[in-house]
């Protein structure tokens, strides 16, 4: 074909949206539950709250994108083709040095693998299912964490930049659809937001 027949097809706009965050209850239940019954998921998804990466930049997150003298994770294969770096906060970062102490691996190792050798990362998707269960929390999905992580950075007074930066939006609509922010300085604002909102809990994992 000379052409694509396709691009003659006029797209739909989208709909609104349907995310949702978690409550403060049910924040402390899914903690409760993963800190117990599935501490890799708990390290997984204080990663994805504290950095508000997606699904797979957490789960395909590997040892050299971690960056232990600057404490910085690098985001280098994002659904924006943009690359992104973001500071790990002080209580996540001790859970992932005990967790590489007591896991250790190199180079472009998964800091999850799969647990079935050849497969690659880990699939969390049972786990993070059967944990949701477990704490009586409906209609979540994983991408709703990042909802979450983006409502507990407004909440903390993240500026509009520093927001942009550490969720990898071009443009100031996807900040917008929020609430209004306060000056601040992007670490600060982090490691408030874990004091405030998340109230983390160590572990070591099994």
């Amino acid at each position: 074909l000379d052409f694509n027949p396709c691009s003659a097809v006029k797209s739909l706009p989208e709909g609104e949206t349907k995310e949702r965050m978690l409550s403060d209850e049910e924040k402390e239940r899914l903690f409760e539950v993963t800190r117990e019954d599935h501490p890799r998921l708990y390290l997984a998804l204080l990663i994805a709250l504290t950095t508000g990466a997606r699904r797979m930049e957490v789960w395909s997150l590997k040892i050299n994108q971690i960056n232990y003298k600057e404490r910085t994770i690098t985001f280098d294969k994002t659904k924006t083709h943009v690359k992104r770096t973001v500071k790990i906060v002080n209580s996540v970062f001790k859970m992932l040095e005990e967790y590489q102490r007591q896991n250790p691996k190199i180079g472009e190792a998964f800091l999850f693998p799969s647990t079935k050798r050849g497969k690659g990362s880990y699939d969390f998707r049972k786990p993070f299912e059967e944990s949701l269960k477990k704490a009586e929390i409906k209609n979540f999905t994983w991408h709703d964490l990042r909802h979450t992580s983006a409502s507990f950075h407004i909440m903390s007074g993240t500026p509009i930049r520093t927001a942009m930066e550490l969720f990898g939006w071009k443009t100031e609509k996807m900040v917008h659809r929020y609430t209004h922010l306060k000056t601040d300085h992007k670490e600060e604002a982090q490691e408030r937001m874990v004091e405030k909102f998340l109230k983390i809990g160590t572990v070591a994992e099994r």
